[in-house]
């Protein structure tokens, strides 16, 4: 057979077993720990990432939380005012020899209880019912009796707990106020709505994992 006239090929070189040894061995020692090494870098930081926006998270909810309560005390505190004021006009206007009925009073004063959907009456110092801006049925299923001894004895408003109301057909809070000499009791009767609380469980992120609760200084629960 005629010779092609190319070199013959070259033999395959074998890797002897010492050196196959060493490489696994370069393995095991250093790339597979450096490669758990930046595994466990990469989780922790992921840890601490999570952490750290929870923690901002929390921080955001609580800034909110506290511009709402800020925001309903004051709502609140306006109540209380409207129903001192009026409570006021009422007993100076009835202890004058030609003072207005108290029923003119309310007449007069529809801008103090523009905020009171469920209407405002004027209780005697005896828990009697004088006059309201409603029918004088509407009023007698309230929790109303207990309120008027406390707001006397305080000499200042007193909110009740949030009760179904048959009048508004929707939860309500009564807060009762009276006069500064303690000759009359205004109550008025609000709405969650008033407060604008229908809008705030949404800027709460309410939902299955969120819940909203308003209580007073006191611990007193006023809405849920």
């Amino acid at each position: 057979m005629a010779n092609s006239g190319l070199p013959p090929s070259p033999a395959p070189r074998r890797t002897s077993p010492a050196l196959r040894g060493f490489a696994v061995q370069l393995i095991a020692l250093t790339i597979l720990p450096l490669t758990a090494l930046l595994v466990v870098i990469a989780l922790g930081s992921i840890t601490i990432h999570q952490r750290e926006m929870r923690s901002l998270v929390v921080k955001q909810d609580e800034r909110t939380v506290r511009a709402a309560a800020v925001a309903l005390s004051e709502r609140l505190t306006h109540h209380a005012a409207l129903l001192r004021a009026l409570a006021d006009r009422g007993a100076e206007r009835e202890g004058q020899p030609q003072g207005l009925p108290l029923h003119d009073v309310l007449s007069e004063s529809s801008y103090l209880i523009a905020d009171f959907d469920g209407g405002v009456a004027f209780y005697s110092p005896q828990a009697e019912w004088l006059a309201a801006s409603t029918p004088e049925s509407n009023w007698a299923t309230r929790p109303i009796a207990r309120l008027l001894p406390q707001a006397l004895s305080k000499a200042q408003p007193i909110f009740s707990e949030p009760f179904d109301d048959s009048t508004l057909g929707q939860t309500a809070i009564v807060v009762a106020s009276p006069s500064a000499d303690g000759s009359l009791l205004a109550v008025g009767v609000f709405s969650p709505a008033t407060l604008g609380l229908p809008d705030l469980g949404p800027s709460l992120g309410a939902g299955p994992r969120a819940h909203t609760l308003l209580v007073s200084a006191d611990g007193q629960p006023l809405f849920e």
